[in-house]
């Protein structure tokens, strides 16, 4: 049905509703009446529902929205994550934070006031396990948030079992304060080096040198390496599922391919030659790969790794050992690094493996700065030699 004005008639003759209320109103099949102030407003939701409906897609199921956010909830995050840990993460939040309060709750229901009044009792909520009066960390409380706004989203415009987003005009959560990362200098990133057992070296080197994650080091294998070429791919990474530790893609799914420094070369091709590597099959691709660093025959569990080698390398260096200490500063070295080379955002986008150029701004964009010093060396070697010029402008042709 076309858009209906509900002031005048056909015959412009003025309606009982006339000068009361928002004036265009659209009436679908399948889909509520909605009613918009403005008649372009109304003509674009007219013209997308008459294209889902072409589509064989059904705009709206008031049916749909009776259904209880913790039905809801629960099969759209367990649709949204594939990667395990992800999923057990979302999981977690979902049913320690969000359904307590939402869980009983219609999805029609959920209102922009619901929202704010479940903000606030998140923003107030004690943390478990902590000390008395400790409130939860800003950080999870803005995760918590993300989660919940991810589903209500996924409710509008993927399942269509709510017209609006209540999350839009409820009141907002401040974003956490983002703390500027503080990079290692070279003789603590040297010290830590030299306390990592020889066998297992080139592991956080790889972190230094060419960006991986801690999880993706443990990985690495002989096929990802082009000596050749000095490149080095980052295929996968290892994770426990299920209290087993496999070989599955990178965070996100996204491979990416670096340079290897020639540092780095060598003391991988060194790795091969002293201990060899160990076939094990992965998971996602079905392939066998020969892995380098292993123990015993397994690939390397995180948690031990931290106990038993990087943690006493980093108290060596003088370091307290903790989550801000952990292998993944060495990351923030190498990032550092790109930067005071030259690189662009791009490029550290790229060689980092970054779902997007905004996490490299939000973690790295005030690394730039030091670039500069690097600018003003450039214009100051094109024009360094120029001179303020004697003359005024009175006299042109100088004294």
């Amino acid at each position: 049905m076309a858009v209906e004005d509900s002031w005048y008639t056909v015959d412009k003759v003025p309606t009982k509703r006339h000068g009361r209320g928002k004036r265009w109103r659209v009436r679908n099949a399948g889909a509520p009446t909605r009613s918009f102030r403005r008649k372009g407003d109304a003509v674009a939701h007219d013209t997308q529902v008459n294209n889902d409906l072409l589509k064989g897609l059904k705009p709206f199921d008031h049916a749909a929205g009776r259904v209880l956010f913790k039905v809801y909830a629960r099969k759209c995050v367990k649709d949204r994550y594939s990667n395990h840990n992800s999923l057990k993460a979302s999981e977690s939040l979902l049913e320690n934070h969000l359904i307590p309060i939402y869980g009983e709750r219609r999805m029609m229901d959920i209102k922009p006031s619901t929202v704010s009044a479940g903000r606030a009792e998140i923003r107030n909520k004690q943390r478990k396990n902590g000390k008395p009066g400790q409130k939860l960390s800003a950080m999870t409380i803005s995760r918590i948030d993300a989660l919940f706004t991810m589903i209500m989203t996924s409710a509008v415009r993927v399942d269509k079992v709510i017209v609006e987003n209540p999350c839009a005009d409820a009141v907002r959560i401040p974003k956490p304060v983002k703390r500027k990362i503080k990079i290692w200098e070279h003789d603590t990133v040297d010290t830590i080096l030299d306390g990592i057992p020889v066998r297992y070296y080139p592991i956080p080197l790889l972190s230094a040198t060419c960006g991986h994650r801690p999880a993706e080091s443990f990985a690495v294998a002989l096929d990802d390496i082009d000596f050749r070429r000095r490149r080095i791919g980052i295929n996968h990474q290892v994770q426990r599922i299920y209290g087993q530790l496999m070989l599955v893609p990178p965070k996100g799914g996204k491979t990416r391919t670096v340079p290897l420094p020639d540092v780095t070369r060598r003391a991988l091709s060194a790795h091969v030659d002293r201990y060899g590597t160990t076939v094990i099959k992965c998971s996602c691709c079905d392939e066998a790969h020969r892995v380098l660093f292993t123990d015993q025959g397994s690939l390397l569990a995180r948690r031990g790794w931290d106990r038993d080698i990087w943690h006493p390398a980093v108290a060596g260096a003088g370091l307290t050992p903790s989550r801000r200490t952990g292998q993944h500063q060495f990351r923030h070295v190498y990032a550092s690094e790109l930067i005071e080379g030259g690189a662009s955002l791009e490029q550290v986008r790229d060689y980092m493996g970054h779902a997007s150029i905004t996490i490299t701004v939000d973690v790295y964009g005030h690394l730039f700065e030091r670039s500069h010093d690097r600018a003003r060396k450039v214009i100051d070697t094109a024009f360094g030699g120029r001179v303020y010029p004697a003359r005024t402008d009175e006299d042109p042709q100088g004294a």
